[in-house]
């Protein structure tokens, strides 16, 4: 709660979802390295990736929140709002494929 955000709004929402899908006990945590990124990329302390990695980075953050589930009103596709068809396109172009379970 005393951490000053250094990004938007949309990327702490991110990060508090993912956080609380990878959160086991009764209190939240956010993983540091999550924090690590948004103030490195907010501080301009590294400069930022070409925007297909950055799009590449996104698109694999958002199918890891939703499990890999790419269609469904809590899809992929419906938070990055993008048609299924467009994410799995961008997923082949990307050669982005589900992890084995395990």
């Amino acid at each position: 709660m005393r951490y000053t955000w250094p990004g938007n709004v949309r990327e702490l929402e991110n990060v508090i979802e993912r956080a609380l899908i990878l959160s086991h006990g009764p209190l939240l945590r956010v993983d540091e390295q999550i924090l690590g990124s948004q103030v490195s990329v907010s501080n301009g302390a590294s400069p930022p990736a070409g925007l297909k990695e950055l799009e590449r980075k996104h698109i694999l953050q958002t199918l890891t929140l939703t499990d890999w589930h790419i269609e469904g009103s809590d899809g992929a596709a419906a938070r990055l709002g993008i048609p299924p068809s467009t994410l799995r396109s961008r997923m082949k172009q990307f050669g982005m494929k589900r992890p084995a379970a395990g």
